[in-house]
């Protein structure tokens, strides 16, 4: 009883300590870049593997298993694409970064079917959230000012931040995924949806990005037209239906007879990477480019060279802005297929927990909602599932993953224990109420039995 009460502290310090080393994360950020990014990586797995080393006990559940053979399967493929990669020795290196935050999914997820450990981490995740939402407003404060923002001028600040080592792409990102990692875990309360609203707000003002708010946006249109498909009306269903194939047939008219510079515009000079990143595609179409080939020839595949897609280029982290367009250009057609099938796993286990019957939680279309984020996020950001480059979004996206497959293992595990409660307690009262057999009479030589012709 001493090594468990122990073990349990040590797991929900752990899951305390995760939340917060990715908050601080960003204000260290800017003091010694590469120093932090080598030390959140060993930092990171070594907490995870205390973690499910203390809670190895449980059997797998279906949720786990099938998460094992996702990753499994990706790690297989990617493998063969990396060996066939331009440079292989890069490839190799930048799979095996990918492998193992991919384990500590896996340990996290083992680790968060402990009731108390996932509610350990769902509050310290809300902290670290508003904490990364006030550390937007202190940079924002800090390089511009006490002056109300406009997009022109949280544009500049975004700049400005960069050259500064403030990502403010990838930190409001980080503030917004730690809430719905709060969210999926923790009952929706008034200082939760006050965080909430805090975070969009600040993502979406004081940082020029309008990924956070669009992105939600959609997500949210998303989310509801899908519980319009599920409903038991059938008017609502009709008209879920016809919302999604507007929805799809608007998007591909855009695509097909918008203006090509509108469309860059529009994108902020995206438009153009996803275009060099298909060009590289068409080119090797099979297997790709490998791992980080983007980096060899971006800046000579973009049209005039302009500020916009220049500076872009040079200062991202994954080159296409896209993660499922990045999967193509650089693993081909055979890489890119298991980078969806992760998505789609992710979509599927999330409309489960949506629109299934649940004996453990409310909050299912929450993981809905963080599920479709991450994947609509993909087509306009990166990294996150698909990313190896070992920051806080990448962690941050896989413990998104890891708390949404740990509530359908929660799931499972309380339904295996009332069935077997429900079993014992049937056996039991079958013992109680079994029939008695009456004894047989004692015969006398030469007698019939009683009830004997």
């Amino acid at each position: 009883m001493r090594n468990a009460n122990a073990a349990s502290l040590v797991v929900k310090a752990l899951a305390a300590g995760i939340p917060l080393i990715l908050a601080v994360y960003w204000p260290l950020y800017a003091i010694n870049t590469d120093l932090l990014a080598m030390a959140l990586r060993p930092v990171m797995l070594v907490a995870a593997l205390v973690m499910g080393v203390c809670l190895m006990g449980q059997p797998l559940t279906r949720a786990e298993f099938s998460l094992i053979k996702v990753f499994g399967l990706m790690a297989l493929t990617l493998l063969v694409t990396s060996i066939a990669a331009d440079d292989p020795m890069t490839a190799l290196a930048e799979w095996f970064k990918l492998v193992l935050i991919q384990l500590f999914a896996l340990l996290m997820v083992r680790a968060l079917r402990h009731g108390p450990t996932a509610q350990t981490l769902g509050k310290w995740m809300a902290l670290a959230s508003v904490f990364i939402g006030l550390y937007i407003v202190y940079v924002y404060l800090h390089m511009m000012g006490p002056v109300l923002p406009t997009y022109t001028s949280a544009r500049a600040l975004k700049g400005l931040a960069e050259k500064q080592n403030v990502p403010l792409n990838t930190i409001p990102f980080a503030a917004i995924v730690s809430y719905l990692c709060a969210v999926c875990i923790l009952p929706m309360t008034r200082w939760l949806w006050a965080a909430g609203i805090f975070l969009v707000i600040v993502g979406s003002t004081l940082t020029g990005s309008r990924a956070i708010l669009g992105v939600g946006l959609i997500t949210a249109i998303v989310l509801w037209i899908f519980s319009w498909i599920r409903s038991a009306d059938i008017s609502k269903r009709v008209f879920g239906w016809m919302m999604l194939m507007v929805g799809v047939v608007g998007v591909l008219a855009v695509m097909i007879f918008l203006n090509s510079r509108a469309i860059t515009a529009f994108t902020e000079g995206r438009w153009d990477l996803w275009r060099a990143a298909s060009q590289k595609f068409l080119e090797r179409p099979l297997m790709g480019y490998g791992f980080l080939s983007w980096k060899d020839d971006l800046v000579s595949r973009l049209p005039g060279e302009y500020a916009l897609t220049r500076s872009l280029s040079e200062h991202i982290a994954g080159g296409y802005h896209n993660e499922y367009m990045t999967a193509l250009a650089e693993q081909g057609v055979v890489g890119a297929s298991v980078v969806f099938t992760l998505y789609f796993f992710l979509v599927r286990t999330g409309w489960k927990l949506a629109f299934n019957k649940s004996y453990t939680w409310t909050g299912g279309k929450w993981a809905l909602f963080a599920g479709l984020f991450l994947t609509l996020r993909a087509n306009v950001e990166i990294p996150g599932l698909f990313g190896s480059f070992q920051e806080p979004a990448d962690y941050l996206a896989y413990i998104l993953l890891a708390v949404i497959i740990s509530r359908m293992s929660y799931e499972e595990d309380y339904v295996r224990a009332a069935t077997e409660v429900q079993r014992s307690s049937a056996i039991a009262w079958a013992m109680q109420n079994r029939p008695r057999r009456k004894p047989t009479p004692i015969q006398t030589a030469g007698e019939p039995a009683l009830g004997a012709d």
